[in-house]
């Protein structure tokens, strides 16, 4: 089998989100190792993991290009039910948590990241999790990596746009550059393309 280097511009979302690889024999992982795909359809759909960050970013931006976000007002405007139990909670702007500067803990790994289950029940549960949480540090203080904060970026969009995160990527993004078979584990889950693991 030939090694093929592919260099893949990857359209990817939420926390175990997929991208469509044509044509490949071999993929190069980030560490270099091979993985074979089998024969027959050459589609493959990987997981990108925070690569899909960009995109909820790219969202929140479309949303701040229409006039419907502030970068710099509190999430609390955008998500009424945010709430911690560190009342500085509400110092926490849109732009600190694309740039990791909210001083929420980080992530909430509860029932999730396996790759064959469509368990959404983690990104249902952020709020009332984060609702009993503390912050590590004052917002804005200091960059610390933060999962959850993208989560709550991905509900931020869905309560500016009226639409779920998934329709709203594939309509505003993936649809715009004609890509099908881009999309998170809600409308990717069991689909034949899936790499297998």
């Amino acid at each position: 089998m030939l090694i093929k280097r592919i260099a893949v511009i990857l359209l990817a979302l939420a926390a175990a989100s997929s991208a469509v690889v044509p044509n490949a024999k071999t993929l190069a992982d980030s560490a270099h190792s091979e993985v074979k795909i089998p024969e027959g359809n050459q589609e493959r759909v990987y997981c990108v993991g925070s690569v899909s960050k960009v995109y909820v970013t790219a969202a929140v931006m479309q949303l701040k290009d229409k006039g419907l976000v502030d970068l710099d007002a509190p999430v609390t405007d955008y998500i009424q039910d945010f709430k911690m139990a560190d009342q500085r909670y509400k110092k926490i702007t849109v732009r600190m948590l694309m740039n990791h500067t909210s001083g929420i803990m980080g992530s909430q790994f509860k029932n999730m990241m396996l790759y064959d289950d469509n368990d959404m029940s983690s990104y249902d549960e952020l709020l009332s999790s984060l609702a009993v949480q503390r912050l590590k540090a004052e917002p804005g203080e200091y960059a610390a990596y933060c999962n959850d904060g993208f989560t709550l970026l991905q509900i931020l969009v869905e309560r500016v746009s009226g639409m779920s995160y998934t329709d709203y990527v594939v309509k505003n993004i993936a649809g715009r550059i004609g890509k099908e078979n881009t999309g998170t584990p809600v409308n990717m889950f069991r689909n034949d393309s899936n790499a297998p693991v």
